[in-house]
């Protein structure tokens, strides 16, 4: 008999690899894909809870779940293990193959999960590459945007609204929300006019001295569509130079921001696969040094 007992510490670290291979290692398959299968159940269900949850209690809530069940999943493939440490008969799946494609298989329905219920009706992950909405987004900010919300509610004037551009609705922009169906948009200096009143806006800011001769207008938003500007009114390709925005562009509101990682402004210019790598390595080498600790986790207003 080829003996070969169950390490608990192994069993425990491939568990937080992948849930379910500890427990595959520790010779209980069945047991493992159920656990899978539990994860997926119980991360679609956290993602859905941003329909009834604030952003802050959400994201409390998806992560200690998410951690919970881990340490749940952890402890039970170490107890697994500890009953097979003195004596396991390897089985005809435990291969290092075998261990292998269930990483493979388990990231694939991941993905795929992720990409057609997640993303495009819960929760997804955005990148924020340029300063048009300095400074109330920089450069390198991971933002959670809620794609539920305007399912069942209209976009709000202050709104953080992530859009397809409609020059080009492959790419996704994000913008602030200042201009609703109906109404009458003047640019005068720095000061927006909605409907002949100024618009208090805590969040513009203006770099550029001469941009207090601008103006814009006035226009009046059509039926349907809505008008956009960037925070940083003097560094924005906004609706001021490409028009409106339709409401069936609206993908979702921005909401927080995950994690900030100190970026380039150039940084997302070059896209080739070197480029690629070279920011990839940037961010797993400089992770700490560079993070930018006091946004992360900060709720977006």
């Amino acid at each position: 008999m080829n003996n070969k007992p169950r390490r608990p510490w192994v069993a425990a670290l491939l568990t937080i690899g992948e849930i379910g291979l500890g427990h595959i290692y520790s010779g209980k398959p069945r047991r493992g894909l159920i656990l899978y299968g539990a994860s997926l159940l119980l991360g679609l269900l956290a993602a859905s809870l941003i329909i009834i949850l604030p952003p802050v209690m959400y994201l409390v809530v998806a992560l200690l779940a998410g951690l919970a069940f881990t340490v749940y999943c952890v402890l039970d493939a170490v107890i697994v293990a500890k009953r097979n440490k003195q004596s396991y008969a390897l089985a005809k799946y435990n291969r290092w193959f075998v261990y292998v494609g269930y990483l493979l298989l388990a990231w694939i329905v991941f993905i795929m999960g992720d990409s057609l219920i997640v993303t495009p009706y819960f929760v997804e992950a955005y990148k924020m590459p340029t300063g048009s909405m300095e400074a109330t987004l920089l450069i390198g900010d991971r933002l959670l945007v809620n794609k539920h919300i305007y399912r069942t509610n209209e976009p709000k004037r202050g709104d953080l609204v992530v859009f397809k551009y409609p020059l080009d609705p492959k790419v996704p922009y994000i913008k602030r929300l200042v201009g609703l169906p109906g109404e009458k948009v003047e640019i005068i200096g720095r000061t927006l006019y909605i409907n002949g009143e100024s618009l208090k806006e805590k969040y513009a800011q203006h770099i550029d001295p001469g941009s207090i001769n601008d103006h814009y207008g006035p226009y009046h938003v059509p039926a349907g569509q809505y008008f956009v500007l960037g925070d940083n009114r003097d560094n924005s390709q906004d609706s001021r130079f490409w028009g409106f925005v339709p409401r069936e562009y609206m993908l979702g509101k921005a909401f927080m921001i995950c994690w900030s990682f100190e970026t380039p402004r150039d940084a997302y210019l070059p896209t080739n696969t070197s480029a690629r790598l070279r920011r990839s390595a940037d961010g797993f080498l400089n992770f700490f040094a560079k993070t930018r600790w006091d946004r992360t986790f900060q709720v977006l207003e």
